[in-house]
């Protein structure tokens, strides 16, 4: 920022994109999200897209669940929707660029148990 003329002043962090969205429609803050998720949000809330001045590096996001749930037919039913609505989002077209998911290590192991 400071390349371009500008100062950064952070006022908060959330933890959802969506409740950032909602908090930059309620306040005169801007924030920084995914494109998709402010096209998503634009149709519900007075809020649009500008392109920011500088490079912002690609992030990953994790899907992780407990490996009692592993063979749950409901949870990977719900995992399967999570991972469509990923795709739907234009986020990987079938490859899940970008997320990953797996079943977490077990408490205390160092190493991933087998799910």
């Amino acid at each position: 920022l400071a390349e371009v003329g500008l100062r950064r002043e952070h006022v908060t962090t959330v933890t959802s994109f969506v409740v950032a969205a909602h908090l930059v429609a309620a306040t005169d803050l801007v924030g920084s999200l995914p494109h998709s998720i402010v096209g998503l949000m634009s149709q519900s809330l007075p809020i649009e897209a500008v392109a920011i001045p500088v490079e912002v590096p690609d992030f990953h996001i994790n899907l992780i669940w407990h490996k009692r749930d592993h063979h749950d037919v409901a949870h990977q039913w719900l995992r399967q929707q999570i991972l469509e609505s990923f795709e739907d989002l234009g986020h990987g077209s079938g490859t899940n660029e970008g997320l990953s998911t797996s079943c977490p290590m077990a408490l205390g192991q160092r190493t991933q148990t087998d799910c």
